[in-house]
């Protein structure tokens, strides 16, 4: 698979993350899950809304750069973060964000 970028996907959740809802509406976009990688500490850091941040990031396929990046997440019972990118054209439930330089 031909891997056209990377995004983050950044949750802000309650203290127990029972509750969590995506702290962006614009996802920032990164040539490499690397880079994406570096930047997640300086996202903890200027987002101060939630009392838990969660990130994930996640390669985008050559095949779905165009258009909008769709996110189907959850986070399971013992609090950890289930992310990945989906056909952004099938119903699912979870999170469809524009990418935007970062």
């Amino acid at each position: 698979m031909e891997i056209a970028f990377a995004v983050m996907l950044l949750l802000g959740c309650a203290d127990d993350t029972s509750v969590c809802e995506a702290a962006q509406e614009v996802a920032p976009k990164y040539i490499s899950i690397e880079a994406c990688e570096q930047d997640i500490e300086n996202k903890f850091l200027q987002d101060t809304r939630f009392p838990t941040l969660m990130a994930q990031c996640l390669e985008v396929p050559a095949s779905q750069e165009a258009g909008p990046v769709a996110i189907d997440w959850q986070v399971t019972n013992d609090g950890r973060l289930l992310a990945n990118v989906v056909d952004s054209q099938r119903q699912y439930a979870g999170l469809k964000v524009e990418t935007t330089t970062d």
